[in-house]
């Protein structure tokens, strides 16, 4: 039973950095959006 403490801390690992790519794609394109309706100089449409 030696093997399942590691591969637990692999799948953490992989969710947290997974985690923090989503995170980061979820920032930059709010970031992005808000450049582009800026640009645009259109009123952001309502979403929830």
């Amino acid at each position: 039973m030696t093997a399942t403490p590691t591969l637990i801390v692999q799948y953490l690992r992989q969710l947290v950095a997974h985690n923090f790519r989503t995170m980061f794609d979820l920032v930059l394109n709010s970031n992005n959006v808000e450049k582009i309706q800026n640009s645009r100089k259109l009123p952001t449409p309502a979403q929830s």
